[in-house]
């Protein structure tokens, strides 16, 4: 009877650590949120397809949404929080482009016409990213679309680089004074 309990004990441990290794398998790290996101950098930098970075961009959120949903996320807050701002720049950069290459016509979908039907997106554009108004071309109220998508992208860049900057160099954590 004692020799069955203790295998039926070995046997749970076994089980239990088995879940938690499991459990601990899905969990993403910061260090692979981050590389995801470098990684969509990296081929944004180079050159991609809307298609292609649609699927990258998805690999990239699906990293970062497991990492921002682990205990390492609510510890490491400042670099989810650039994780996350990182990501909401590449959803807003393919969203504009998406929409633009609706358009059957090639002019239409290189530029936005920020005096007619793009008014409202480029004043919403123009407020979250200030630095695409100076690339506005003003006598035809026009900014081309990779302008745009180049700003976005270099405001996603600088979270990334806050992110690694927060991975390297984590917040000192408080420490009480004894009296």
């Amino acid at each position: 009877m004692r020799k069955l309990f203790l295998i039926f004990n070995a046997t749970s441990i076994l089980l239990l650590l088995h879940i938690c290794w499991l459990s601990n398998s899905f969990a993403q790290s910061g260090r692979e949120a981050l590389r995801s996101l470098q990684k969509l950098q990296s081929r944004c930098e180079t050159g991609i397809s809307l298609n292609d970075y649609m699927a990258a961009l998805g690999e990239a959120r699906f990293e970062v949404k497991q990492f921002s949903e682990t205990n390492e996320a609510s510890k490491k807050i400042t670099l989810c929080e650039s994780l996350k701002r990182a990501i909401d720049h590449y959803m807003t950069a393919g969203s504009i482009w998406e929409q633009r290459l609706r358009f059957n016509s090639e002019y239409y979908s290189k530029y936005l016409f920020c005096s007619d039907f793009d008014k409202s997106l480029c004043d919403a554009l123009f407020h979250d990213y200030p630095d695409a108004y100076s690339k506005k071309y003003v006598p035809g109220n026009t900014i081309s679309l990779s302008d745009v998508i180049s700003t976005i992208w270099a405001e996603a860049s600088k979270e990334i680089d806050r992110a690694s900057h927060d991975l390297k160099n984590p917040a000192p954590k408080s420490r009480s004074r004894k009296q």
